[in-house]
């Protein structure tokens, strides 16, 4: 006694799928992981069917940073709550919030070790 039933399954439309995740990227400026039409198209008489590769831009270069040593304090909560309030509506990490208030007490701190995103420059670039 087979108590099972059959689920039937609709086929996927490829197309269908493949223009909704075109438009979805295009809306929110997604970039295409495909080669633009023109790019794939080759010189007349080669024969190739190679797509051009588009010539990449050089990185900027960051600024080189001196190297970071940790610093542990133990503060009151309140005082680190603030500290990730301002780093919050300021929208910087907790670590610049505290870079500038040692600025503003006369530590020297170069403009080069103060980032906002907190990113870390990797390989000595």
């Amino acid at each position: 006694m087979n108590t099972k039933t059959a689920i039937p399954i609709k086929a996927i439309d490829f197309d269908l799928a493949t223009k909704a995740a075109e438009d979805f990227s295009r809306v929110r400026n997604v970039p295409s992981a495909v080669f633009p039409a023109d790019a794939t198209s080759s010189k007349a008489g080669e024969g190739s069917a190679t797509p051009a590769v588009p010539a990449m831009a050089a990185a900027p270069a960051r600024p080189k940073r001196k190297p970071l040593k940790k610093f542990t304090v133990d503060l009151p909560a309140y005082v680190i709550d603030a500290i990730q309030s301002e780093a919050f509506h300021s929208k910087c990490t907790a670590r610049h919030v505290v870079m500038r208030g040692l600025r503003a007490v006369g530590i020297r701190i170069d403009e080069d070790d103060m980032p906002e995103d907190g990113r870390r420059v990797r390989g000595g670039a």
